[in-house]
């Protein structure tokens, strides 16, 4: 693997990052009414409500959805594939992380940091802390509640 490639894995990466705070603040808690927004922010009002309820049938759709879309990088090349490589493990790791800061204790310190990240956007701050796995783009646009934040009464999402 080149230098490109290596710098578009990373790339991939960083993208995915940016695309699951995007999803998750503008797809997963957006209010608009078309049918497909609709279907995604009411399971996801479910989910904040049941965080255990965990749907197989609809992570699995997820993940080829977000395969899917990243697909058309594979035409560009050995960088198109390591971008779409990128996207990916970026993808496969929030899923990862996101499924054990609700089923299991944290293994190690970043997943701890992560879990306390997320229990604070379900628990009263749903309009905040919208990355899983990074609190990165939450700092760029000001939407991180710091871990000193106590936790206030329930909202709607």
């Amino acid at each position: 693997m080149g230098v490109a490639q290596i710098a578009a894995l990373l790339g991939g990466l960083v993208v995915w990052s940016l695309g699951e705070y995007i999803l998750h603040r503008w797809g997963f808690h957006h209010t608009r009414t078309d049918p497909l927004t609709s279907l995604v922010a009411r399971e996801h009002r479910i989910h904040h409500r049941e965080p255990l309820r965990t749907s197989r049938g609809l992570r699995f759709m997820a993940w080829l959805a977000v395969g899917a879309s990243a697909a058309p990088l594979l035409l560009i090349g050995g960088v198109g594939w390591a971008l779409w490589a990128g996207w990916w493990l970026g993808y496969t790791a929030y899923d990862r992380i996101h499924w054990r800061a609700h089923h299991r204790s944290s293994p190690n310190r970043y997943e701890t940091w992560v879990r306390a990240g997320h229990r604070r956007h379900h628990d009263g701050h749903p309009r905040r802390n919208y990355g899983v796995t990074s609190a990165l783009w939450d700092q760029v646009f000001r939407t991180r509640v710091p871990r000193t934040a106590g936790v206030r009464a329930s909202t709607p999402t």
